[in-house]
């Protein structure tokens, strides 16, 4: 399954996928962020836009791990990540630094 642009990012050592459709505002420097229209996720580091990034549907598996609705799985440069929902982001990756 394909699903047009995503922005790419790091945050707690994880690469993570937003639908690039839904990103209002990008700020880089040391302290990145990504906004959306309703709420604002700090990065470790903006990785880009991909394109057009492949993605499957998660696994039952996952959900016994990772407990929020996504849109799947991706793999950009033989790395996975979970492609976020903007609609159902988890509160730890809106927040600040623990």
């Amino acid at each position: 399954m394909s699903g047009g642009a995503y922005l790419l990012f790091r945050r707690f050592g994880c690469l993570w996928a937003l639908p690039a459709k839904h990103v209002t505002a990008i700020f880089s420097g040391p302290k990145p962020e990504i906004h959306l229209s309703h709420a604002t996720v700090p990065a470790d580091e903006i990785v880009g836009v991909c394109a057009e990034l492949q993605r499957v549907n998660p696994a039952r598996t996952l959900g016994a791990f990772w407990p929020y609705p996504c849109q799947g799985l991706g793999v950009f440069a033989k790395e996975p990540m979970v492609v976020l929902l903007p609609d159902a982001l988890p509160p730890l990756l809106c927040k600040g630094e623990p």
